[in-house]
């Protein structure tokens, strides 16, 4: 057997840019790789082999500001807090603020204003006493007056009260479920 020695193939280096790492990915030194032995170097001499670990920089993770309130919660309606993340202004989180527990007084005071004004045959006031039976403002919920309320409304002409219907014939809240009654309540709505 003859031994023969093989010249080395001199290093085919291409370079591999640098990433940074952001909040969510890894990132990565500037390194080289040879395409004829597949070797990492450091450096573009080939002087400095490497690790493929060596050249990964951790995921930074995010760094998040403190909450702050967008949309400030009422007692009817949920409200939205977000966060920016210091390392990436461009993620951000968002979260539901609670609706605010409602003043039992002030309830009160509204329900007797809102029967003072239905005695007067105020449409409007008809059909957001229905809402306050309907949702249980300032009065115990019962969807059966809420409904009667929002009849009254609606003989009166009030378009909200017709939506609020065809929700409970949807919903079957206070009436039997009927999709067919939903949707007549909720197309005699839309035409006004």
């Amino acid at each position: 057997t003859e031994t023969r020695t093989v010249a080395k193939l001199p290093h085919n280096l291409t370079k591999m840019e640098g990433k940074a790492a952001t909040c969510e990915d890894v990132g990565n030194i500037e390194y080289y790789v040879c395409s004829n032995c597949g070797k990492l170097f450091r450096d573009p001499e080939a002087t400095q082999e490497v690790d493929f670990v060596e050249l990964v920089i951790p995921v930074k993770g995010h760094d998040w500001g403190e909450w702050e309130i967008t949309l400030e919660p009422t007692e009817t309606e949920t409200g939205e807090k977000i966060r920016v993340c210091k390392n990436d202004p461009s993620h951000r989180q968002s979260e539901e603020v609670p609706m605010l527990e409602p003043d039992p007084q002030a309830l009160r005071d509204n329900l007797r204003a809102l029967l003072f004004e239905v005695e007067q045959g105020n449409i409007e006031a008809m059909k957001q006493l229905g809402d306050c039976y309907m949702e249980g403002l300032g009065i115990e919920i019962n969807y059966n007056e809420a409904l009667y309320w929002y009849f009254r409304a609606i003989e009166g002409g009030n378009v909200e009260a017709m939506n609020k219907v065809a929700s409970c014939f949807e919903n079957g809240l206070g009436i039997e479920q009927n999709m067919y009654m939903a949707d007549y309540w909720s197309r005699k709505a839309s035409n006004g």
